[in-house]
């Protein structure tokens, strides 16, 4: 019977055999990577050929065709801003150098820009000549879309802490002084550097009263500044808003006599402990009892307090000049005065209101006005009474 088994094949056809095989697998590892791979054979410090692998159209939306057909194809996308960059670079490989990979913007064949990085390994023969290098071209415009919008942040960041350390340096420069006038006047009105007549201590009144009016407009933007950049603290805790009424009408009560209005308090006594903040309450109370003097020449002022189930409210009523309709939506946006005479003379820097609204809306309150033109203004202040998860209040108001 004859042998019908086959022959076994020889160490050669098996070499051979094995390196077919690892050819193809190298090919199919080179078309399957999208990152565009390429080969430049060198001779005497001078590119001779160049082989382009197929990530080429998935990079730059060029085939390798295109490629092979225009050698300067390559050069000629790269953007202007880049080019003498990407020329060095490559000289510097054809000096026989090693070089960092290189990061630079290339246009697309469909018009849009990308990144990419640029990584070049340089191959010598024995006698240390270069013969060819390896580079590899990688599509990085997402990484640094990330890396600039994480730049964007610190710089915000940053700017945000020069802004917050100069703004606490100028309230130093400013309340110093501020403070040392203040006083200067009050020994002087006292008598205490000699005899003071009536016209002469109705001065001091008047430069009292304007710094006064000067710390409270200082006050007034570096609260706003504050609460834009989010780093105003609040304490909340459980208080009685009936005594920060109280409290605030005590200190309005001698603004409002020096005009001859009536202050009145009308207050809820079965009114709930709430959770709030003591000292913002009391400051956006001031500012809205302030305005309401301001702009009443004669009649009253009254703050009342009430409650239901899910909130409690506080209503400032004024008999003043009043908002006209038009003006309504104005009323506790940035940087806005309602125009007049009364307005202008009352002056100001136009964020008692927006800073009232951003201080109440913290305490997830509403505060909002209702006003008749020449007859007066309420301005309501509603805070909630149960807190349930999650931050949500009871109901709605």
């Amino acid at each position: 019977m004859g042998n019908h088994n086959k022959p076994e094949k020889n160490f050669t056809d098996r070499v051979i055999e094995e390196l077919i095989k690892s050819e193809e697998r190298y090919r199919n590892i080179i078309t399957a990577i999208t990152d565009y791979i390429y080969t430049v054979r060198v001779e005497k410090g001078k590119p001779v050929e160049t082989k382009y692998g197929p990530g080429c159209l998935a990079v730059t939306g060029y085939t390798q065709e295109e490629f092979a057909s225009n050698p300067l194809l390559w050069i000629e996308m790269v953007a202007n801003g880049d080019k003498d960059r990407v020329r060095k670079w490559s000289a510097s490989i054809l000096d026989g150098e090693e070089v960092k990979p290189l990061e630079h913007r290339i246009i697309r064949k469909e018009g849009n820009m990308r990144w990419i990085e640029n990584t070049a390994v340089i191959h010598r023969n024995d006698k240390g000549e270069m013969t060819s290098y390896d580079g590899v071209v990688k599509d990085i415009t997402d990484r640094k879309r990330m890396e600039y919008e994480k730049s964007r942040a610190e710089t915000l960041d940053r700017l945000k802490t020069e802004k917050d350390n100069f703004m606490n340096t100028i309230s130093h420069e400013l309340r110093t002084p501020l403070a040392a006038i203040k006083e200067s006047i009050a020994i002087v009105s006292e008598g205490l550097t000699g005899k003071m007549d009536a016209e002469k201590k109705k001065c001091l009144e008047i430069a009292e009263r304007n710094v006064d009016r000067l710390g409270r407009l200082i006050n007034e933007v570096l609260d706003f500044q504050k609460l834009r950049a989010g780093r105003m603290t609040f304490k909340i805790e459980e208080n009685d808003l009936n005594g920060v009424v109280r409290e605030c009408h005590r200190t309005m009560s001698i603004l409002a006599k020096s005009k001859d209005l009536k202050f009145i308090l009308e207050l809820d006594d079965k009114l709930p402990k709430v959770r709030f903040d003591k000292d913002k309450i009391i400051q956006v109370l001031a500012n809205i009892v302030n305005n309401a003097i301001k702009f009443t020449k004669n009649g009253k002022i009254t703050i009342s307090t009430g409650h239901n189930e899910n909130v409690i409210e506080i209503a400032v009523r004024d008999t003043g000049i009043g908002i006209r309709a038009e003006d309504m939506h104005r009323l506790f946006q940035t940087f806005e005065q309602i125009e007049g005479d009364a307005a202008m003379r009352a002056g100001g820097t136009g964020l008692g209101l927006a800073i009232s609204k951003d201080i109440i809306e913290k305490h997830k309150g509403k505060i909002w006005a209702e006003s008749q033109f020449g007859k007066g203004s309420v301005f309501y202040i509603v805070l909630p009474i149960i807190e349930r998860r999650g931050g949500v209040w009871q109901k709605e108001y």
